[in-house]
């Protein structure tokens, strides 16, 4: 398989793993909508990733300095109390869900509210552009102050901001079990959170 083969594949499913993520907080089926973040979380966070350096090792896309992002706890970027706090109760520990090549998923709680940090170290840039590209009109919003550029996409009980910062690239969900607006306020705050701990 080629590399850009690869990438896109990740990409594909890094798409589809958020689109199936808010979607699922809109499920007629409580057992159907866990089933689909859970399902979300993991492909994104095995989603394969293609080598993330040129021939001469430096990093593909970089705009700005890497971030030494590789073996980043993932669940250090977000904490069990901010998870906490923008969910309403305390959800647990994290669960962290390695994947490919250095990227990783952190799931805090469980549907109808969770929490998911994911983290991939390299080609954050490309990743960001490509997935802005993705987004539905009418729910993607830019955003200031998260990392180098970033953007929250929200529907229904769900709400995702997904920024770049470096080479990284990180996207921060948050699914509310409540009806009522989307939770982009309590996103955007993990994302900030997320963001200084890069």
């Amino acid at each position: 398989m080629t590399q850009l083969h690869r990438r896109a594949t990740a990409l594909a499913a890094s798409g589809a793993a958020a689109s199936l993520l808010l979607a699922a907080c809109s499920s007629s089926s409580p057992t159907q909508a866990k089933t689909a973040a859970a399902v979300a979380a993991r492909n994104t966070a095995s989603s394969p990733v293609a080598d993330p350096t040129s021939a001469s090792g430096t990093p593909l896309g970089a705009t700005s300095p890497a971030a030494p992002t590789a073996g980043v706890d993932v669940c250090a970027l977000v904490t069990e109390q901010e998870a906490g706090t923008a969910l309403g109760t305390d959800p647990g520990p994290g669960e962290v869900v390695p994947g490919a090549r250095g990227a990783s998923s952190c799931l805090y709680g469980q549907l109808p509210a969770m929490v998911t940090v994911n983290l991939v170290p390299s080609r954050g840039q490309v990743d960001y552009d490509q997935l802005r590209a993705q987004a539905k009109p009418g729910q993607l919003f830019d955003v200031s102050g998260v990392g180098d550029a970033a953007f929250r996409v929200s529907s229904g009980r769900a709400a995702s901001v997904d920024f770049y910062k470096g080479d990284t690239f990180v996207a921060v969900a948050v699914i509310t079990g409540q009806a009522g607006a989307p939770p982009g306020a309590q996103a955007l705050t993990l994302a900030k959170a997320a963001a200084g701990r890069i």
